[in-house]
């Protein structure tokens, strides 16, 4: 996902009723209740949406992804390859390979994106990965940064799980080591998150743009990573990072009564307001952060009385004052304590993120895997409505990067960029497919 300087509030992100207004010729209306969903997530994932990315994003002259893509799978600009891409890519075939889909050989091509990682970003002289290379292989930003590498982290992971090969769970536990040894901070709480290539640490924060911080976003990703490893290579020591990680989260990061959460923090973890004084959140890091959380407490198997309540919470409030009930979307951040939506919506020129959807469809569905509350399901099933109608391209299969709260039609038939692979949408589809198929409503 994109990033932008904690405080200021980027594009928000509603929409009004419209049922099946942008549905082509030929496409089956959005389902309308939560098997229907899955059946429908399951279908556009299977025949549509990897197809897509399989076909277009390798580079077989040079090795790695591009997902720099128009919607016509050509590609915009093949030279900037950053590694947080590459291992996203990764991390998504090799779901899918897990998830049961074979119709395409999705775990070769994983794998060949692992080689690629291993020959092209890995610094033999200083360890680690660089940031970013051109198509030639030359390191273009060698900097170090602990975000880029709890994703590659997370695809191996699930390569490991996938492929079931230990040399590639081996591999991971390798990059797990890195990121203690080099990354753990320790004088105060949590990680380091940006540094020279050498590992001598900078200040200046590559998420967030802003000097001398910690964020939730990477923290946040790094839970997902130690998540997944704990699941691939099991280990006290995994086992324990995972552990303190996540009480630090919900300790430091999440104003608890309220349900959201705080970012950025000082390199102490002390939550930092705005230039104004006033806390703002962003609503869809706090709904893919509750399923997250579920996520870690599961596998830490943790009493879900002890955890659940605070989801809940957290769902809530994005909920009450993030979400449009009238176009079934959320806000991608805004003040912590009221609503932005008001009956005009937001400015003429906001637009909608897919990746915003995506973790809200997730997040929903965690949030009614826990309680099944019709207001959960009532949000899932406007917000799968807007995504089908909208986002997804179905002549070609992709999602669209935005699109316009008052148009309805994205400002860019582009598919990917340096920031959208077939991450966020990917995994939610395989989520909805996996859980919501079989269900009764």
């Amino acid at each position: 996902m994109k990033h932008t300087h904690p405080g200021r509030l980027i594009l928000f992100c509603l929409l009004i009723p419209r049922i099946f207004a942008n549905a082509g010729p030929g496409v089956a209306p959005a389902a309308t209740h939560l098997q229907g969903i899955g059946e429908q997530a399951h279908s556009h994932l299977s025949t549509g949406f990897l197809p897509f990315w399989y076909h277009h994003s390798w580079d077989a002259e040079k090795g790695g992804f591009v997902t720099q893509l128009e919607n016509d799978g050509s590609w915009y600009d093949a030279n900037d390859r950053r590694l947080i891409m590459q291992a996203r890519m990764i991390w998504t075939f090799a779901a899918a390979h897990r998830h049961g889909l074979r119709s395409l050989p999705y775990l070769e091509r994983a794998l060949e994106g692992m080689r690629y990682v291993e020959e092209s970003f890995h610094d033999t002289e200083h360890g680690g990965y660089y940031y970013a290379i051109d198509r030639n292989r030359t390191p273009t930003q060698p900097e170090k940064t602990l975000y880029s590498h709890a994703f590659l982290l997370y695809a191996y992971s699930e390569l490991a799980r996938a492929s079931g090969d230990p040399d590639i769970g081996h591999a991971a536990l390798r990059i797990f080591e890195l990121i203690e040894t080099k990354a753990r901070d320790p004088n105060r709480p949590g990680y380091i998150e940006d540094f020279e290539r050498d590992w001598s640490p900078r200040s200046h924060s590559s998420v967030s743009g802003m000097t001398g911080v910690k964020t939730l976003n990477t923290h946040m990703h790094l839970m997902e990573a130690y998540t997944s490893l704990v699941s691939a290579v099991p280990g006290t020591r995994q086992r324990q990072a995972l552990d303190t990680l996540t009480h630090l989260i919900i300790e430091r990061s999440v104003e608890s009564e309220k349900g959201f959460a705080y970012e950025p923090y000082s390199l102490d973890f002390e939550p930092i307001p705005n230039r104004d004084g006033e806390w703002i959140t962003s609503y869809s890091h706090n709904i893919e952060l509750a399923w997250l959380l579920v996520e870690a407490a599961e596998t830490l198997e943790w009493e879900p009385s002890s955890y659940q309540p605070l989801i809940l919470r957290i769902v809530d409030h994005a909920l009450r004052f993030g979400f449009d009930p009238r176009r079934g979307a959320l806000l991608t951040a805004g003040p912590a304590d009221c609503s932005l939506i008001g009956k005009d919506g937001p400015p003429a020129d906001t637009l909608i993120g897919w990746w915003e959807q995506a973790e809200t469809l997730v997040g929903l569905l965690y949030a009614y895997r826990i309680r099944s509350d019709a207001r959960y399901s009532k949000a899932l099933i406007q917000t799968w409505q807007t995504v089908w109608n909208e986002f997804i391209d179905h002549d070609t299969g992709g999602w669209f990067y935005h699109v316009g709260w008052h148009n309805h039609k994205p400002p860019s038939n582009r598919m990917g960029s340096e920031w959208k692979a077939a991450y966020h949408d990917g995994r939610c589809l395989m989520q909805l497919s996996r859980f919501l198929r079989n269900s009764a409503d």
